[in-house]
């Protein structure tokens, strides 16, 4: 999404199937998301994913994205 006000953007969160990993599909899903943000004004873009899947935090890392917070979620079973 991306907030013109703000001029800030966000990717959602990506995933490439186990079968099509080491391909570089998630680097060409990325950079594609990021160029059409940017293109669009996008001063800020921001990722989220969760703490354990070190393959992508690897890959927004590699793109110079950095760490500014954790989040806490909260879940009830019914």
């Amino acid at each position: 999404w991306f907030n013109e006000k703000l001029s800030a953007g966000q990717v959602e969160p990506l995933g490439v199937h186990a079968d099509y990993r080491q391909l570089g599909l998630g680097k060409v899903a990325l950079s594609h998301g990021v160029s059409r943000l940017r293109s669009m004004g996008a001063k800020d873009i921001f990722v989220e994913t969760d703490n354990y899947r070190n393959e992508a935090f690897n890959l927004y890392q590699s793109f110079g994205f950095e760490v500014i917070q954790d989040v806490l979620v909260y879940r009830k079973d019914y």
